[in-house]
This record gives structure tokens, C-alpha cells and sequence, in this order.
């Protein structure tokens, strides 16, 4: 469960997720996005094509990296824009999430929507490393939500 995740299984847990709740955006085969991405990696196309995931500015993804906690909120901000969801209103007083960073709404949003949360200590930990098990919970509350809309 502390095993630390990669950017493309993240990925690949979150689209194969959404596939279950009904999403039907599929990826044309052999659509490889990212020059660094095997043309097995249906579910990295499908985030690319449905705007999940954008890359590096050289055309890859880096799909072995592990991801950041920071960078998972990105995507998730882009997972609930997509399919129009707000969270409650409420206050976000992680000390080590600051306004003015790139990732500010992203985790302000999955915060609220009750996606991703603090840690014991009240931080959020931006630039920590997700964990598999981390990942696993915030999918589940993922589905858990989308299958309530469906």
C-alpha cells in the first residue's frame, strides 16, 4: 500500500474507473499521443483524447514517473471539469497549498468534491509522492460519485 504509483498506471486506474461508470470515449487504436507511450496504452490515448492529460512541452509522458499528489490533483480537476462536478463550499487550510500555486484550484476542487484529503498532520503534502493505496481510495470515491450520478 506505500508503494508509490506511476504517472501511467494513475492514469490507466482512473480511465479503466470511468469505462465501468459509462464513459465511452475510446482512444482509435494505435492513436499513440506521446512519443515515449507503447501503442498498448489505450487508456493514456483515451486521457489524452478526452483532455485529462496533456504531456511535456518535448511530446512525452513520462508514463514510468511517479506522480505527485500535486499533479493527481491536476488530473482530477480535469476529470471533474469535464463532467461538470463542484464540490461543497468550504474552506481549504492546507498551509502548504498556497494561492498562488499552479495546482491551487485542482486541489481546492478535489478537496471539496471529497476526493483527496489532508494528511494527520493538516497538510496536503503537494510534492509528496501518491501512493498505489492513495490512488485506489480516491478512484473508488471517484466511481462511488459517478455512480450515483448514473
Amino acid at each position: 500500500p506505500s508503494s508509490k504509483i506511476n504517472r501511467g498506471d494513475a492514469v490507466e486506474w482512473l480511465i479503466r474507473g470511468l469505462r465501468k461508470t459509462g464513459e465511452e470515449a475510446v482512444a482509435e487504436t494505435g492513436d499513440i499521443p506521446f512519443k515515449d507511450v507503447s501503442s498498448g496504452s489505450d487508456e493514456i490515448a483515451t486521457a489524452k483524447l478526452l483532455g485529462f492529460v496533456t504531456g511535456y512541452s518535448d511530446g512525452t509522458f513520462k508514463p514510468n514517473s511517479e506522480i505527485n499528489r500535486a499533479e493527481f490533483a491536476a488530473l482530477l480537476g480535469r476529470v471533474a471539469r469535464k463532467y461538470g462536478l463542484s464540490g461543497e463550499a468550504k474552506a481549504m487550510n492546507f498551509p502548504d497549498v498556497k494561492a498562488g500555486a499552479w495546482y491551487y484550484a485542482d486541489v481546492k476542487l478535489a478537496y471539496e468534491l471529497g476526493w483527496m484529503k489532508g494528511d494527520d498532520a493538516g497538510t496536503f503534502r503537494p510534492a509528496g509522492l501518491l501512493t498505489e493505496a492513495e490512488a485506489a481510495v480516491v478512484v473508488k470515491r471517484i466511481l462511488d460519485e459517478m455512480w450515483e450520478m448514473n
